[in-house]
């Protein structure tokens, strides 16, 4: 039995401490490629593979594929038993985990090139703005196509699913309390100022 990583939250867990991380100075500058994009292998033992981008790690140089540079791991014993723990606890008939399963893992960003809309071959890219909006977009060098960023919303990780226990949103944007009821304590400062302005003599011409 295999299982692949789909480039989750639990993948960004599996992957978080993985590598080192590079020096500033030696980080790509500007990245082209970003998550959702259809790119190809163009060097390395995995070479001519495509995929899409899952993950991207922008301090290590390094990049996740779906389906690419997959690797082979080993479950140990105690990950076993917990898994056998899991199952009995939720009810769930026992069954022997797999001895091992498929991983993808990390590819460096300089053995990866992303694919040209109009020859569906690997190209290089370049920074131009449009002459419409002035929008700075990505174009195929050779070509000359436009290779437009996947349709992908930052916080796409943090939406769940509203819960008995949680508060509707219209709820939340509900004003719920009243200022003149607010202790006049609080404003003191205020106060004092106020009386200060009305106490004061006017000034003789």
């Amino acid at each position: 039995v295999s299982t692949q990583s789909t480039g989750s939250s639990v993948g960004l867990k599996l992957y978080k401490h993985w590598g080192k991380q590079v020096p500033k100075k030696d980080r790509v500058k500007s990245w082209k490629i970003v998550k959702g994009d259809k790119v190809e292998v163009i060097s390395g033992k995995c070479k001519g593979q495509r995929g899409e981008v899952s993950l991207v790690f922008r301090k290590k140089n390094r990049l996740l594929i779906k389906g690419v540079n997959l690797a082979t791991r080993h479950i140990s014993k105690q990950q076993k038993e917990a898994l056998k723990e899991k199952q009995r606890q939720s009810g769930e008939k026992v069954e022997e985990p797999p001895l091992s399963y498929k991983l993808e893992s990390p590819v460096h960003i300089s053995t990866v090139s992303l694919i040209c809309p109009r020859t569906d071959r690997p190209t290089k890219t370049i920074w131009k703005y449009r002459e419409d909006d002035r929008q700075k977009v990505r174009v195929a060098k050779i070509s000359g196509e436009i290779i437009p960023k996947p349709a992908f919303s930052r916080d796409m990780r943090y939406k769940k699913e509203v819960g008995p226990k949680d508060t509707p949103s219209e709820l939340v944007l509900e004003k719920t309390f009243d200022e003149s009821t607010l202790n006049p304590l609080l404003n003191a400062s205020k106060y004092h100022k106020e009386t200060k302005l009305q106490l004061a003599p006017a000034s003789s011409k």
